[in-house]
C-alpha cells in the first residue's frame, strides 16, 4: 500500500508542475512585461531582462520567451539568445492558442537563423607537451583539452583563456568580433623543458636606517644639572643663613675671635654653592651638546 501511494504521488508531480497559472499569476506576468518594456525603452536592458525572465517563468509562452531572447541579443549574449529562440520555435502548438503565440514561434525561428552567422567562434591550440595534468578554462568555465582546438561558439567581445600545465598558468585575453572565426595559439613550456626563465628584477636597495645614538652623555649631564642645582641651593641657603647671623656681631669682614670659625664655615658654604652651580652649568652644556648631535646626519662609515 505504501509503495502504491508513492507511485501515485510521483505521477501527480508533473501535473502539479504544469498547473495552469492563476488569474493573479497572469496579472503579475502582464505587469512584469510592461515593466520590462519600459526599462528597455530607457536603455536599462539588464533590468528589462530580469523583468522579462520573471514573466516567462510564470507564463512559459513563446510571447514571453521572445522578449527574453530580444533582450539577450541587445546585451550581446548571442549564444544564449540563439539557444532560447530554438527552444521557443520547438514549443508544441496548443489547440486554440492565440495568434500572437503562434507568430512568436515563427519569429523565434527567424531570429535563431539570423544569429547563426553573427555568433563568432574561438579555437585554441596548445603548443608544448600535453599530459593529463594540463587543464584550461574559457571565461572561468573548464573546457576539455581535446575540445579546445574545435571552434567554440562564444559571444562577441573580450574573453579570458587560462591554461594550467606543470604548475604554471598562461593567461591570454582575446577579443572576438561578431561573425569572426578566430584561432589562437598558446605555448605552455614545462619547467623541465629548459626554457629560459626571466628572473624577477631585483628590488631597489633600501636606504640604511641611521644608527641609533646613545644619549648616555645627555643623561649624565642631566644628572649633573640636578645634583649641582640641588647642592648649590642647599649650600647657598646655608651660607646666607650663617651670614645673616654674623651681620649683628661683625663689622664688614672683621668679626670677634669667637666668630671666626662661623665666618669660615659661611665662606666655605658660599664657595661650595658657587662650585655646585658651575657643576650644574657644565652638565647643562653636555646635555645640550649631546642632544644637538641628532640634528646632524650621521657619517657613513663607508665614506669617512
Amino acid at each position: 500500500m505504501r509503495r502504491f501511494l508513492i507511485i501515485v504521488a510521483l505521477l501527480a508531480l508533473p501535473r502539479l508542475a504544469l498547473a495552469e497559472p492563476t488569474a493573479e499569476d497572469h496579472e503579475r506576468a502582464r505587469a512584469l512585461l510592461a515593466e520590462g518594456r519600459t526599462k528597455r525603452a530607457n536603455d536599462d536592458h539588464k533590468g528589462a531582462l530580469e523583468a522579462f525572465q520573471r514573466a516567462h517563468e510564470i507564463e512559459n509562452l513563446s510571447t514571453t520567451g521572445i522578449e527574453v531572447g530580444r533582450t539577450l541579443v541587445q546585451l550581446g549574449r548571442l549564444v544564449e539568445a540563439r539557444d532560447l529562440f530554438i527552444s521557443i520555435a520547438r514549443m508544441p502548438a496548443q489547440p486554440g492558442e492565440p495568434p500572437p503565440v503562434t507568430s512568436a514561434r515563427g519569429e523565434a525561428l527567424t531570429m535563431a537563423d539570423s544569429l547563426e552567422h553573427r555568433i563568432p567562434t574561438l579555437a585554441i591550440k596548445i603548443t608544448g607537451p600535453i599530459d593529463p595534468s594540463v587543464s584550461a578554462t574559457v571565461d572561468g568555465v573548464a573546457i576539455a583539452i581535446e575540445l579546445l582546438e574545435q571552434p567554440r561558439r562564444v559571444d562577441p567581445g573580450a574573453h579570458t583563456v587560462v591554461v594550467h600545465a606543470g604548475g604554471l598558468d598562461r593567461m591570454v585575453d582575446v577579443t572576438v568580433a561578431e561573425g569572426e572565426n578566430k584561432e589562437i595559439s598558446i605555448e605552455v613550456p614545462r619547467p623541465d623543458s629548459g626554457a629560459a626563465v626571466q628572473p624577477l628584477p631585483a628590488p631597489p636597495p633600501q636606504p640604511r636606517p641611521p644608527p641609533k645614538r646613545s644619549h648616555t652623555i645627555a643623561w649624565v649631564g642631566a644628572g649633573m644639572v640636578v645634583t649641582g642645582v640641588t647642592a648649590g641651593t642647599l649650600t647657598g641657603l646655608s651660607a646666607i643663613s650663617k651670614t645673616n647671623t654674623l651681620l649683628d656681631v661683625c663689622s664688614g669682614a672683621l668679626c670677634p675671635p669667637p666668630y671666626h670659625d662661623e665666618l669660615q664655615r659661611a665662606e666655605t658654604m658660599a664657595t661650595l654653592s658657587t662650585i655646585s652651580f658651575i657643576f650644574a652649568a657644565a652638565g647643562f652644556v653636555l646635555t645640550v651638546w649631546d642632544l644637538a648631535r641628532d640634528q646632524s646626519p650621521p657619517s657613513d662609515p663607508r665614506n669617512p
